[in-house]
């Protein structure tokens, strides 16, 4: 079983911010939700380099330092709808993780069912509920 400490989650956050702004022009092509505007890979690329700003100031990484980082940097620079819905996400993650050591596969298909509950107060789109609820399918079938 693969483990994640808070040195390669933080890598990887830099991956994945680097992988979205990459693609950023493709998501804004795609946009269709929440609001058809054309700008969601935009304002989720800012959101989440507002969080990889606040990530890069730790230098000794764990993960409750990330995770709350990552929560409260994606809220301060939610970008647009498609940015809250995100920092949204994070939100979840922190609860999630905050008294982790490590990541698994089990304390990540916990976290998505603290994400969904978030998502689920603060968001009233069916369609992102439906695809969250794909995504930890998905990661529940490969364990």
């Amino acid at each position: 079983m693969e483990r994640i400490n808070g040195i390669l989650f933080k890598q990887m956050l830099e991956s994945g911010m680097n992988n979205l702004s990459n693609h950023s022009a493709e998501i804004d092509a795609l946009n269709v939700f929440p609001v058809p505007d054309g700008d969601t890979g935009t304002n989720m690329t800012l959101t989440i380099m507002s969080a990889s700003k606040e990530v890069s100031n730790i230098e000794t990484p764990d993960m409750e330092s990330l995770a709350k980082a990552i929560s409260s940097g994606s809220l301060r620079g939610a970008r647009g709808n498609s940015g809250v819905i995100l920092s949204q996400l994070f939100r979840g993650f922190y609860k999630g993780v905050k008294d982790q050591d490590v990541l698994t596969t089990e304390t990540v298909l916990y976290n998505n069912q603290q994400r969904y509950f978030i998502l689920k107060k603060s968001c009233r789109n069916l369609l992102i509920l439906q695809l969250f609820c794909f995504i930890t399918l998905v990661l529940q079938a490969k364990t």
